[in-house]
């Protein structure tokens, strides 16, 4: 899945509603809500009225290579900025890996999606599992039976600290579970209870948080809805 992204320009149109985990708050400018009729209304900052949220932008901003390195000078920086305003124009949303945003892209919402590689880590540190062509099955099985550790929820916490202290603005959706709880990178797949667990600790420090759900997801299609 990762190679096919790198290779290719898929578009995502987001059009949420409440089963995105939602719930209201006023920490953050740009504000949520869930409609009568279910959709996901959305207040910009300086508005009185709520409208439906729609939006729609790619995994990759064509031409535009995200790093996680500042600029080395003015001039580079004016150049990016530049070529990113531009190849971004037609689109309100991005997905943004955590560390690579930059202050032009402020005016973007920014999906954020760090728990595949945040999930990655914690099992790389279980002794013991296989690594021959099953692993996948293996690590999959070894997060499910930890989901409701202490220990697991103390990492899942700390590393959504993390996550909460480099925030890229106030428009911001969590992602990708997806390829948490539901798809899958290649034979990589997790269960939907691990995707649950981290939707529930997000909420628990950013009660305003609103997270995407792809409910087809990648490899185990609709594996959600069975379990």
């Amino acid at each position: 899945m990762r190679k096919t992204k790198k290779k290719s320009i898929n578009f995502c149109v987001l059009i949420l509603f409440s089963i995105a985990f939602h719930q209201q708050s006023i920490a953050q400018k740009f504000n949520w809500k869930t409609g009568h009729d279910g959709w996901i209304m959305s207040q910009e900052e300086g508005n009185r009225e709520y409208e439906k949220f729609f939006a729609i932008g790619p995994w990759h901003v064509p031409g535009y290579v995200f790093t996680n390195s500042p600029e080395a000078d003015e001039q580079t920086y004016r150049e990016n900025a530049a070529l990113f305003q531009k190849k971004s124009e037609p689109f309100n949303m991005l997905f943004v890996t955590p560390g690579t945003q930059k202050d032009y892209m402020a005016d973007k919402i920014h999906i954020l999606n760090p728990f595949s590689p945040m999930l990655h880590a914690y099992i790389d540190k279980i002794p013991g599992l296989p690594t021959g062509d099953d692993k996948d099955y293996y690590r999959s099985r070894a997060i499910k039976e930890r989901v409701n550790s202490p220990e697991f929820e103390q990492y899942l916490d700390a590393e959504i600290k993390k996550l909460s202290e480099n925030l890229p603005n106030d428009k911001y959706i969590y992602s990708h579970i997806d390829e948490i709880a539901l798809g899958g990178v290649g034979k990589w797949a997790v269960p939907p209870s691990v995707g649950a667990k981290i939707s529930n600790r997000l909420k628990k420090q950013d009660k305003n948080a609103l997270v995407f759900v792809d409910l087809l997801g990648h490899s185990k299609g609709s594996t959600y809805f069975f379990e």
